[in-house]
């Protein structure tokens, strides 16, 4: 009776990667279904940018959003865009890629999203494979296959047209490398890392701490002597290629590093004692759970030092991450963080046998039906929102919840390379934008032609208050939705 017992917990322990994937996909793919089009979300704006960059580098122009610097984003836009063209081509009319991709541009970024999410299922689902294969403990496996879902920032964000999926790619990727390096005697590739540390600079800035890593579990002679010159040349070469994004994204980085506001606004400083506590409690409230594993993952040093080397490596590259972060705790900066949990949680825990695997199984399904509630209630509130979206007439602002508004906005960003298009379908939408000027497709709007009119300003913002030659007649607010109704005053001196 115990053999077979034992014999169905192996079988159930084998099959865990691919029901853990199976899990997230599930709950995944429901959500991309019922919360609706990519332009009703707050990000949507930012997801057509990434989408008329891709179709922009097509035609080798240069992106307009550089700070990310998201060239991995682009590159994927444009080849799916390109293949996708190729096969609907021959039954167009209009052969025009660019109509094609404006006219139909929820296609596209479906096809991008969903091509995309099945690399990320597939590097999930190889690195639980991998990782249980080379792991003798059941439990801190069990355990650190959980780590995954401590934070519902991954689900959150999954589907996004920005660099956030490929950071899932990324940290699940490094953990391989991570737990290649100490358990497995198969040694990692030269290749394989120098593509690893190219592909995530070209990805976002905010991976770059975590390939301190790296520096902690190679060898010194391989890193100096290979490793390192490699990267370098190859560094060198990607920055020939795209000198003028990637300087753009070191100006960035540099202002958002030594100015106390966000995305380098604000004074010179590093914070801001105005927010700096705001900003702390925060970052320790969206990762609890997080912070709690890694100050328990420090406990078993005490004892047995054998991989401190490596885990010195992590937590420098954790301390230095939330040391960048405390400026903009944004919830999705932090996804890295639960991508690269589960590596560390196997390194930290090699040894210890935290509980019996049954106990860790209970804890699984548990911790994941609570998980899988949440997931449903965030599925319900995004479709609710869709199913009672409603637009309204007026002049459209930032986050106002239109198609319209999300091609303006990119457009905008892409040097208005496509407003004559994009005139043509729109021809009668405003926009409001931060400079605090309107806008139709076919350009800014003089004030002078507007002045002593009464107009209806719509959107989920309020920057529209800080604008001097604007009188607010009423303000009327429906959840995060304002209207209000603004009449066009002469301020002299002030244009």
């Amino acid at each position: 009776m115990k053999r077979v017992s034992t014999s169905l917990e192996d079988k159930l322990y084998k099959s865990l990667p691919w029901l853990l994937t199976l899990f997230f996909a599930a709950f995944c793919l429901v959500k991309f279904f019922l919360e609706g089009p990519h332009w009703l979300h707050q990000n949507g704006d930012v997801n057509y940018t990434y989408l008329l960059s891709g179709l922009d580098y097509l035609s080798f122009e240069q992106s307009g959003i550089n700070d990310q610097p998201a060239i991995t984003t682009k590159l994927w836009n444009a080849i799916v865009i390109g293949i996708v063209f190729f096969n609907r081509m021959f039954f167009l009319d209009n052969k025009s890629i660019e109509f094609d991709v404006i006219q139909h541009s929820e296609l596209y970024l479906n096809i991008i999203s969903l091509s995309l999410f099945a690399i990320v299922l597939f590097t999930l689902y190889s690195f639980l494979k991998y990782s249980q294969r080379i792991t003798e403990n059941k439990s801190v496996w069990t355990i650190a296959a959980l780590s995954f879902f401590f934070s519902s920032i991954v689900f959150h964000s999954i589907f996004v047209n920005k660099p956030e999926p490929f950071l899932v790619i990324l940290g699940l990727w490094l953990g391989k490398i991570c737990i290649q390096m100490t358990f497995d005697s198969v040694k990692t590739k030269l290749l394989e890392v120098v593509l690893f540390i190219c592909f995530a600079l070209l990805t976002k800035v905010t991976f770059v701490p975590f390939i301190l890593i790296l520096f902690f579990i190679i060898q010194p002679r391989l890193l100096w002597k290979r490793v390192l010159p490699f990267t370098l040349l190859a560094i060198l070469f990607l920055f020939l290629i795209w000198k003028n994004e990637l300087i753009e994204t070191t100006i960035w980085v540099l202002d958002a590093l030594f100015n106390t506001g966000p995305q380098g606004t604000g004074d010179s400083g590093m914070y801001s004692n105005l927010t700096f506590n705001a900003h702390l409690l925060k970052l320790l409230k969206i990762n609890a759970l997080l912070l709690l594993t890694l100050f328990l993952g420090a406990l078993p040093l005490l004892k047995n030092k054998e991989n401190i080397k490596t885990l010195v490596g992590y937590y420098l590259s954790f301390a230095i991450f939330f040391m960048v972060m405390l400026k903009t705790p944004v919830s999705h900066y932090f996804i890295p963080c639960y991508a690269l949990l589960p590596s560390f949680i196997l390194i930290a825990f090699k040894d210890i046998r935290l509980i019996h695997f049954q106990l860790a199984l209970i804890v699984l399904i548990l911790f994941l039906t609570v998980r899988g509630a949440t997931y449903s209630r965030d599925i319900s509130t995004k479709h609710s929102k869709w199913a009672n979206h409603q637009h309204e007439d007026g002049i459209e602002m930032y986050f106002s919840s239109s198609k319209a508004y999300t091609l303006f906005y990119a457009n905008r960003k892409q040097d208005f390379r496509h407003s004559e298009l994009l005139e043509l379908m729109y021809p009668t939408d405003t926009f409001y934008a931060f400079n605090h000027h309107f806008y139709t497709f076919g350009g800014r709007v003089n004030y002078n032609k507007i002045l002593n009119h009464e107009l209806s300003v719509v959107g989920t913002s309020d920057y529209i208050e800080k604008n001097e030659l604007l009188e607010i007649k009423s303000k009327k607010v429906n959840g995060l939705k304002h209207r209000y109704t603004v009449k066009v005053i002469d301020v002299p001196n002030y244009r």
